[in-house]
């Protein structure tokens, strides 16, 4: 498989996982994944909407999405439109980044001129737009919901879009813009700040009526065990080893001639069922893969690809269904075939499913980027002299209060830096490490450096075992997801596909 392949692939598996998030209710995207776009990839989208050429256009006289009910309506313009659609549209950029090319994305040409990948009739820009369009449907549902429920936190909505218009000018200032500059190149001609904080409004307004429902969902021990014990397979992780033989035969092979290609790899299979465990697996496919004279680059590559590492049930899966017969034992091996694709793979169930009992933990940081500072240096500097400052005074609640005035990780300042439960590979690899080092105490007090720029760490202990905090995680959800769907009975919201469609991009 060539490097476009596999990368193209890895983007199908992206997507399909996305939809499969979906459509199992978890926690909405836009909660997490909006304002990524403001705080994060803003630098970077100055450069590539630069490209983009845009033009002018009645943005602010066209609506395209409405939302309604009995007492209310919500109508949302093609300005505001623009800043939901270019912050889909930089974090996708910002995580595909230079891989943007094998996936048939030019940020240099319109995206109403490019046909989406894997998909025929429709284009990226299309995509992009759907993707906007879902989120301010869920956004307008949610917002429109708090109002029916009287709710209100403007004090903490108005705290929220300021720190976010902050983020925005500095950034104008770093690139030598006025802000009003700034945002054309971002969003688009025709977009302006009172357009950038209705946006935030409607998504602050959600959002803070979701955390206030999420936040209220209390569950006893009792009740997490039950949940637990009746979906167990949703919270259990298995490991395994596979291979995949692949039948090779001329293209013009009949039927005969490729099931013979079929059974001789089916032979040298049965012989890789045969090992006993871990160790005699890989070694039996290092010397399999040298008689077969692959290069050494191809067999180490090889080899680093035989474990699969926390896989899940999945009752479409074989080796799933497999791994979770009665009586399956660690080591065991099976040999899967597909007489479809002509190929033959063994399992080897390296960990039998268990769900996580390590304990979780909570830590507070500071970020500071080079891009805020100018330099990695500058940015190493000012978190030193601040770590410096901090040891006068080596407290949590000083510790809050350094992260409201310096941090630029938007998503912890309102709670003072704060992530609490945090499992295992969720943070990047440097802040992973350093938090769930066996050594750590409360209290300790760290810089560390990642590729997003330099963090003052602080340890606030341990908490629960990460299997309860996805099982009270996914209670919640549901419990949300219900309210939700209560909320789309009586708040209608209606798109003009025609209008949205005439976005400058």
């Amino acid at each position: 498989m060539s490097k476009a392949d596999r990368i193209r692939r890895a983007h199908a598996e992206e997507i399909a996982r996305l939809q499969q998030k979906k459509q199992s209710k978890k926690t909405p995207g836009w909660v997490y994944g909006l304002i990524i776009g403001v705080v994060g990839a803003i630098a970077a989208v100055v450069i590539v909407v630069l490209a983009l050429q845009l033009t002018g256009t009645t943005l602010r006289n066209t609506i395209s999405v409405v939302g309604s009910s009995d007492d209310d309506r919500v109508e949302i313009d093609n300005a505001v439109m623009c800043y939901f659609f270019m912050n889909n549209y930089s974090n996708y950029v910002n995580q595909y980044g230079s891989y943007l090319s094998y996936l048939g994305l030019d940020t240099s040409d319109s995206l109403k001129e490019q046909e989406y990948y894997g998909a025929e009739d429709t284009t990226w820009y299309d995509y992009f737009a759907g993707l906007a369009k879902t989120q301010v449907e869920e956004l307008i549902i949610t917002a429109m919901a708090a109002k029916d429920a009287g709710y209100e936190a403007e004090d903490e909505i108005n705290s929220r879009i300021e720190k976010s218009m902050e983020n925005i000018k500095g950034y104008a200032d770093k690139n030598g813009y006025s802000l009003q500059k700034y945002i054309s190149l971002c969003y688009g001609t025709g977009v302006k700040e009172s357009d950038l904080r209705n946006a935030l409004k409607l998504h602050y307004t959600a959002q803070t009526f979701y955390e206030h429902l999420y936040e209220g969902y209390k569950y006893t021990d009792a009740e997490i065990d039950a949940y637990f014990e009746k979906n167990a397979k949703d919270f259990m992780y298995f490991d395994t080893l596979s291979y995949t033989f692949t039948a090779t035969y001329d293209k013009d092979a009949t039927t005969t001639e490729k099931n013979k290609a079929l059974a001789d790899i089916k032979a040298e299979a049965e012989k890789l069922l045969a090992t006993k465990d871990e160790a005699a697996f890989k070694a039996w496919v290092e010397q399999y893969l040298k008689a077969q004279e692959k290069k050494d680059t191809e067999i180490a590559t090889a080899l680093d690809g035989l474990a699969n590492k926390d896989s899940k049930y999945n009752k479409d899966n074989a080796a799933a269904v497999w791994v979770y017969e009665d009586g399956r034992q660690l080591n065991d091996t099976t040999l899967i075939v597909d007489e479809k694709a002509y190929t033959c793979t063994v399992y080897m169930v390296t960990k039998l499913p268990a769900r996580y009992e390590y304990n979780t933990v909570d830590a507070r940081h500071i970020l500071f980027t080079k891009d805020t500072w100018g330099s990695n240096e500058k940015a190493k500097a000012k978190a030193e002299e601040v770590f410096a400052a901090f040891q006068k005074d080596p407290t949590a609640e000083n510790f809050a209060k350094l992260v409201k005035e310096y941090s630029e990780d938007t998503g912890s300042v309102e709670n003072g830096g704060l992530y609490e439960n945090i499992t295992k590979d969720y943070m990047v690899e440097e802040f992973d490490a350093w938090i769930f080092d066996a050594a750590r105490k409360n209290g300790d007090c760290e810089i560390v450096k990642t590729d997003y720029g330099y963090h003052i760490m602080f340890f606030e202990g341990v908490s629960d075992p990460a299997w309860k905090i996805s099982v009270e995680t996914a209670m919640k959800n549901e419990a949300y997801t219900a309210a939700y769907d209560e909320f789309k009975k009586d708040i209608k919201v209606t798109v003009d596909d025609k209008k949205l469609g005439k976005l400058p991009f």
